[in-house]
């Protein structure tokens, strides 16, 4: 068993959702989804400032609204360079994994510490932006995990795995940090989008991107399975380099 203490870190931020300030996300788009046609304007990048509010952008750190704030245009591509000081799965977390490389590959199959890793940031011709994160785990042994986050037609943040899986997001601010937290996982199967039960999904996922100064941010991903507990987490810090 590794990182016990914060399995425990995780299993409380995943019991009562007030905490993480959700009531409040709620609000938001629950008034969007209300506000027919509005969309995120073209320099709203994902749509998380209309998300989010703009009280709540304006106290994100300066760095976290930069790499946010915008898309990157067609052809341009954005790269974060850094570490991945924890890359933990249980045996939960790495089947998953697994079965998740036949619905775009989300995430890391395998485990390690003080893997490096590059984040390739791109626009989807498609519509969204791709986050490619491809793992240095030693011995010419790359991983490419990569998703796409993109607006639906009802001001709602999706979190896409290829064309057939994805996951809804609550967004929010929370002490000048940003968090995404998965509110549902579903599959779908021509027009249909079809939900997960939570038992057969991956459970919740949270991520925080928070501040580190002189340019690093950290970048933080836990996700707790209803049945299993805390399955998969990641922690590392990153920094924009030259394309």
């Amino acid at each position: 068993m590794w990182a016990v203490e914060r399995f425990e870190q995780v299993q409380a931020i995943a019991a009562p959702r007030k905490r993480l300030g959700l009531d409040a996300a709620d609000r938001v788009l629950e008034t969007l989804c209300r506000r027919s046609g509005r969309k995120a304007g073209p320099d709203d990048g994902m749509g998380i400032r209309t998300l989010i509010g703009q009280a709540a952008w304006e106290r994100l750190a300066p760095a976290i609204r930069e790499r946010f704030g915008n898309s990157p245009a067609k052809g341009e591509e954005r790269i974060y360079r850094g570490v991945m000081e924890t890359v933990g799965c249980t045996w939960m977390g790495l089947a998953l994994a697994h079965v998740g490389r036949f619905l775009g590959a989300p995430m890391a199959w395998k485990t390690g510490r003080d893997v490096p890793c590059d984040v390739h940031v791109y626009a989807d011709p498609k519509g969204g932006v791709v986050w490619e994160r491809r793992y240095d785990f030693g011995a010419a042994d790359e991983i490419v995990a990569k998703t796409t986050k993109r607006c639906d037609g009802r001001g709602r943040l999706l979190e896409c795995f290829g064309a057939a899986a994805g996951m809804t997001l609550k967004v929010f601010e929370q002490d000048a940090e940003l968090h995404f937290v998965s509110e549902d996982f579903f599959l779908r199967i021509g027009k249909w989008k079809v939900l997960l039960p939570a038992a057969l999904s991956p459970g919740t996922l949270h991520v925080v991107q928070k501040d580190e100064g002189e340019g690093a941010f950290r970048f933080t991903m836990d996700v707790v399975h209803p049945l299993f507990d805390a399955i998969a987490i990641q922690d590392g810090v990153f920094r924009r380099v030259a394309a």
